[in-house]
């Protein structure tokens, strides 16, 4: 993937990895924001310095629509966001209604909701039937390297669908079948198996999908709903590899808040009923987080070691509203991913401090002016 990238970027001295967090619709509106407004601040710059997408869940949505317009101009990034935040919730209720309850019947045939929704998902990209491996068998053009990341529901580890045999310990779709292909929008579905709302799946077994591995996959965020372990597992490869390399820029588009509770005032009979379960499921969201960061500190302080010249900076990019996680937003809930996005004093910090890393690492020339990277970032 280094070097694909590398032979486009021949003298670049920056690169970017970008990880995109779950959270449905809501998680694909703002990853598209964020993705497409950075392209717009930097006249394209920032495109060309992402090496790689970590998406889950909504996050893999957002992030395929932008891969799929990659390098288009300004037309495109108005429809990745748009295309982001158009309701497919009718496709989940049309599959629950028509599918999945006439599917357990002798000729109900094998629709269900996840397929529905996926089918409205693959109608919006430039060709529907676009798989994997189709955007990296093109030589002539960088698109950067999407990894949609999904759980295995047996073992409860990653399972990273990708155009890629390897990566790190994790489980890779390409590395467990390695004579199959799969769609783009099968692999964003799969990594956004929001649960209850579309079903877990698995492979059928055939040639080059055998029974022991024909594991059911779920949504990424069971593992991590951040994607940052994936793409740490990917930069230890590149940064082994490196060839003139000065800076990362790790860039995490969240989609919600760490949550800072107070205690709750609820029974005891309440609490010994729900209680196991709400712990179960503020821990992992919590552990998640602290996971992250800790492998994240410990990535730069090893290559901080290992070559002092490369400087691994992380940015953040954090939707703060509480909007709707299903497959639909309102006239109003979509408007507020712009609203997020020029009236955050710390989103507009962060891509001023991305323009001014761009244009000073890549080129190795002056710095942005502050005022036009104000300028450029709020318009």
């Amino acid at each position: 993937v280094f070097e694909r990238w590398r032979t486009h970027h021949p003298d670049d001295t920056v690169l970017t990895v970008v990880t995109a967090s779950g959270g449905g619709i809501r998680a694909a509106g703002w990853t598209a924001e964020v993705l497409t407004r950075l392209d717009e601040a930097s006249d394209g710059a920032f495109g060309r310095s992402l090496l790689l997408i970590s998406s889950v869940s909504g996050g893999s949505v957002g992030a395929m629509y932008y891969v799929d317009r990659y390098g288009e101009g300004e037309g495109a990034r108005t429809h990745i966001r748009r295309e982001s935040t158009r309701s497919s919730l009718y496709g989940t209720a049309w599959g629950l209604v028509y599918g999945d309850v006439w599917r357990w019947l002798p000729f109900g045939g094998n629709r269900d909701r996840g397929r529905a929704l996926e089918r409205i998902w693959a109608q919006r990209l430039a060709t529907d039937s676009t798989t994997i491996w189709d955007w990296w068998r093109d030589d002539n053009a960088w698109r950067p390297f999407h990894i949609h990341n999904a759980t295995i529901a047996e073992t409860g580890d990653r399972m990273l669908l990708a155009a890629v045999d390897s990566v790190g310990d994790a489980n890779t779709f390409s590395g467990l079948y390695p004579e199959n292909d799969l769609r783009v929008a099968t692999a964003a579905r799969l990594s956004a198996t929001f649960p209850y709302v579309s079903p877990l799946a698995r492979p059928r077994v055939r040639k080059g999908v055998p029974a022991p591995t024909a594991y059911r996959l779920g949504d990424g965020g069971y593992f991590d709903n951040h994607g940052v372990a994936t793409a740490i597992d990917v930069l230890n490869d590149v940064l082994d590899s490196n060839r003139g390399i000065k800076h990362v820029l790790f860039v995490q588009v969240r989609s919600s808040v760490a949550e800072e509770r107070e205690a709750e005032i609820h029974s005891g009979g309440t609490y010994a009923l729900l209680g196991p379960i709400l712990t179960l499921l503020r821990m992992r969201s919590a552990a998640q987080l602290d996971r992250n960061a800790s492998q994240l500190e410990q990535l730069r302080a090893l290559w901080n070691e290992t070559d002092p010249a490369i400087q691994i900076t992380p940015v953040g990019f954090v939707f703060e509203e509480e909007l709707s996680l299903s497959w639909h937003l309102s006239k109003s809930e979509i408007q507020a991913f712009e609203g997020a996005w020029t009236r955050s004093k710390e989103n507009q910090a962060a891509c001023r401090f991305v323009l001014k890393m761009l244009n000073a690492t890549a080129s190795d020339g002056p710095e942005t002016d502050p005022a036009v990277a104000e300028d450029r970032c709020s318009a």
